[in-house]
């Protein structure tokens, strides 16, 4: 576990709670424990509901039981989930020149037709006077090949956060990127840091400047500031002493957007409890309203779902110390979901809330995931007597492509037209190849196509990582065939042939690899390669089928192809020497003097 500038590992005992009863006798355990060593994890934002019902033992304040739902009996995933350690590590990021590999895709967001509806609902309870400020949120969802550790990496060095945090537990894995401290305990003071007020940053640093002044400055962010500060200040009061605003509209600088923060501390009673400081403060009033209970209340009959994780609490407790961030900024996914992650998102709505702003404050909130990368993406037709060939498949793979990295929609009758008058044009077998940038812009290029001079194919020096969204679509950013696509350029090989560190094929550096076996055309399963236009027009006329393919199957095949969309089916031969680049991945036993295997495809 990573949490903050220290890593945890080798767990001595997990702390898990699934349901009311098991949520109490935890908190108990939890308090025992930290005098003996280190605990980190995390509590649900839904154990409000828990907490709340039992208040009455630690505040005056008066209950209403209708303001709360019932959860479920037992929970699905852990209420509260904490490791407990004997010592702990500092974590340093080591800057590395790895290829970036994680680009999401979001595949679920709330469109702005059902955000103003609920804003609207919002609004009509401010007007009734059963609520002044709505954190009102709702949940995004995208889609990677990247691995977590790659992620986490990658978007740690964009948005290195005080309180970043990798947990993998049985159920779920988490990737924290949160700014904002919920309270910190060190001695008898107690230290909150609600964030309130957000505006975005400008590539400009003098008109960024400005952007600070105007947040600084902007009514509408003092006043959702100042009033989760004396909601944080009465909260305070039922665990502490001597409270008092430490600074008031301090502005954090993050890459893509600027935050306004407050500071508040007090001295804690004698004997305070994680659970009666849990009953005083969960959740942070900063992600929920006020006043507190009744929106608290009104958010769940709004937002219809679970935050889970997020708004909830992340941190660490031991014998002296107690730190917890409010976890927003915070990726989830669930353990049954393997390419599928949450996001989730939101602001704080008022009176004068504007609703378009407010969409779109949430909206800016999803950009610190993704990489700032300046790539096109690429599509290459092979023109034939002024035809060009398979066109509808080029045409549906890079409208998949612009959807994918959220490209903006392009005019596809107008480049067809574009692209036959090109085509027109040529009076020889030619290379049409188009360009499309991030603003829309595409640029054209069209060269014949020159005979090969070589068949030859050879082995990567090393395994490729198959978990690389970028992989999986035909981009400029592509620099781990940099070196192969140099050679094929100097028409030293016709291909390089890539593989993981199974020893699984996964494609070449311009072509999908087919190979004869058993009279059988089979080619590597959709697994860290792209999608050929070759290839999917031969699997769709069933010529080829696909497979899960290894070094060891190159090796023995009847016959070798590499395909693609300009040069068609090329029979190719391996060059055996560079056998010795893979010997690590070939998962080969001899017997006499042949190789014995058992094919993957059977």
């Amino acid at each position: 576990m990573i949490f903050g500038d220290f890593i945890y590992q080798n767990p001595i005992e997990s702390i898990v709670a699934y349901t009311e009863l098991d949520f109490f006798q935890a908190l108990k355990k939890l308090e025992i424990l930290r005098e003996k060593g280190f605990l980190v994890g995390y509590i649900r934002y839904e154990a409000w509901q828990i907490l709340h019902r039992n208040f009455l033992k630690y505040t005056q304040i008066p209950h209403h039981s209708h303001h709360f739902q019932n959860l479920n009996s037992s929970s699905k995933t852990p209420l509260l989930y904490f490791e407990f350690f004997s010592s702990r590590q500092p974590f340093k990021m080591t800057k590395d020149n790895s290829p970036n590999l994680f680009f999401p895709h979001f595949t679920k967001t709330q469109n702005f037709s059902t955000y103003r509806t609920r804003i609207q609902k919002i609004k009509a309870m401010i007007r009734q006077g059963n609520t002044y400020q709505t954190n009102y949120t709702y949940e995004t969802q995208f889609s990677t090949h990247a691995m977590p550790e790659d992620m986490f990496r990658e978007i740690l060095e964009r948005q290195n956060t005080p309180f970043k945090a990798f947990f993998k537990t049985p159920t779920e894995t988490i990737l924290c990127f949160s700014p904002e401290l919920f309270f910190k305990i060190k001695g008898d003071k107690i230290t909150t840091q609600p964030m309130k007020g957000t505006i975005k940053r400008h590539k400009d640093p003098q008109k960024d400047e400005g952007q600070i002044k105007r947040l600084r400055e902007d009514q509408k962010n003092q006043s959702e500031n100042v009033m989760i500060v004396d909601l944080l200040r009465n909260d305070l009061s039922q665990i502490c002493k001597e409270i008092k605003v430490e600074s008031l509209f301090e502005i954090i600088t993050l890459p893509s957007l600027h935050q306004m923060v407050s500071t508040i501390s007090g001295v804690l009673y004698k004997n305070i409890t994680l659970e009666k400081i849990l009953y005083s403060l969960f959740p942070c009033g900063s992600v929920t309203g006020a006043p507190k209970l009744k929106t608290l209340d009104l958010i769940w009959q709004i937002e219809n779902y679970q935050r889970g994780i997020y708004c909830g609490m992340i941190g660490m407790l031991d014998k002296n110390n107690m730190e917890f961030c409010v976890p927003i900024r915070t990726l989830t996914q669930s353990i049954n979901q393997s390419k599928i992650w949450s996001l989730c998102v939101g602001s704080g709505i008022t009176w004068d809330s504007n609703t378009q702003d407010e969409f779109q404050e949430s909206l800016l909130k999803t950009n610190f995931i993704k990489p700032k990368k300046n790539f096109k993406i690429i599509e290459t037709m092979r023109v034939e007597k002024g035809k060009i060939q398979l066109y509808s498949l080029h045409q549906k793979r890079l409208k998949n492509s612009l959807k994918y990295f959220g490209f903006p929609k392009i005019d596809f009758f107008q480049l067809k037209k574009t692209l036959q008058a090109i085509a027109n044009d040529q009076e020889t077998s030619s290379s049409l190849r188009i360009t499309l940038n991030h603003t829309g812009k595409i640029n054209y290029s069209c060269s014949p196509i020159l005979p090969h001079t070589t068949t030859k194919i050879i082995l990567s020096s090393c395994p490729i990582n198959p978990h690389n969204d970028f992989l999986y679509h035909k981009t400029t950013y592509a620099h781990w065939y940099k070196k192969a696509r140099k050679k094929i350029k100097q028409n030293q090989i016709f291909d390089e042939i890539f593989y993981d560190t199974s020893g699984i094929l996964t494609e070449g550096a311009r072509s999908n690899i087919v190979l004869k076996i058993n009279n059988q055309l089979l080619t590597p399963k959709n697994y860290g390669n792209l999608n050929g236009i070759m290839r999917q027009n031969l699997i769709d006329k069933r010529i080829i089928k696909e497979a899960i393919l290894t070094l060891q199957d190159l090796i023995l095949a009847d016959q070798i192809f590499c395909i693609n969309a300009i040069r068609g089916m090329v029979e190719v031969k391996l060059d055996l020497k560079s056998l010795i680049f893979a010997k690590n991945f070939l998962p080969l036993c001899k017997k006499g003097s042949h190789y014995e295997t058992k094919n993957s495809y059977d």
